[in-house]
């Protein structure tokens, strides 16, 4: 590689991702994932589990940067999981929405279950899969197993949440089994992302995993950078907020809700003055002598 891609391929790590959705814990990897396109070229990407599409975006947006003719590939069922718990059909028509107006020329989402998108892909015909669906142990090795065929001789597998140790979650289990089979790298900022080398390109040369190496400390530097702004983002939205209600507006609003719990508390004086003036009349003395004698001959 010549000092000229060398370095446009560092530039790629500043990217400034254009669409950020909850929850953030992929944040911190946008970095990577845009320096990964630009270095890899993969021909096709495909994303185990997409969800609200902070990641999967964050690779579209690369591929457009670098110009790479990079197929995109979403699978997921946009209903949601044991972890995830389930969510409405805002999520999936927010995803789609956002995919045709910016990505529709390289990018499809397939509404369906792992093992059903399987087949629609050839042999050894993927060069970089994302697998992020289902976080327990059998989950992970499922997938990992079922779309290891489908890699080529220079296939990447991404593995999120290597760095989570909580009940359910299997995904660091698997990792430190499959990471010792293969070459690979351990990310351990924004609940971890793991980097398996399994094509046969990578077996016997290690340039890529030094590269990864060398940019690990810059990635995890530009991560925290992210979180900081967003940060800051979140907090300008709630001052914007607060600005956009004057003071006077505030403290009329105040008192037009202090006004009507005034009325509020009138009418109920009012109707606990005619209860009680009712109690005293002849009419609640017959309603309740009635009473005692349904409750005496029932």
């Amino acid at each position: 590689m010549s000092s000229s891609e060398y370095s446009n391929s560092l530039s790629q790590l500043a990217i400034n991702p254009r669409y950020i959705s909850y929850p953030l814990s992929w944040l911190g990897h946008i970095p990577f994932a845009a320096w990964l396109i630009d270095v890899a070229h993969p021909s096709v990407f495909v994303e185990l589990g997409s969800y609200s599409g902070t990641s999967y975006f964050s690779f579209c947006q690369a591929v457009l940067a670098s110009e790479a003719e990079t197929k995109c590939f979403a699978i997921d069922t946009w209903e949601g999981d044991d972890h995830t718990g389930g969510y409405g059909e805002s999520v999936y028509q927010g995803f789609v929405d956002y995919n045709d107006a910016n990505f529709k020329q390289f990018s499809t989402y397939l509404r369906m279950r792992f093992e059903e998108a399987n087949p629609l892909f050839q042999s050894a015909s993927v060069d970089l899969l994302h697998i992020d669906g289902l976080h327990t142990y059998d989950a992970v090795k499922l997938d990992f197993e079922t779309w290891l065929p489908k890699m080529s001789s220079r296939g990447i597998i991404l593995f999120h949440d290597t760095a989570v140790d909580k009940e359910g979650f299997g995904v660091n289990t698997f990792w430190s089994e499959v990471s010792e089979n293969f070459p690979s790298f351990n990310f351990s900022h924004s609940n971890g992302l793991g980097v398996l080398l399994v094509g046969d390109d990578y077996q016997h040369e290690n340039a890529l995993l030094a590269r990864i190496k060398d940019v690990s400390l810059l990635v995890e530097r530009l991560a925290e950078r992210l979180w900081l702004q967003q940060i800051v983002r979140e907090k300008e939205d709630t001052i914007s907020r607060f600005e956009n209600i004057s003071i006077p507006e505030y403290l009329s609003k105040i008192s037009d809700a202090n006004i009507e719990k005034s009325i509020l508390l009138a009418e109920k004086e009012k109707l606990n003055s005619e209860l009680e003036s009712i109690k005293g009349s002849r009419i609640w003395k017959i309603a309740a002598m009635i009473n005692g004698f349904k409750k005496r001959f029932s």
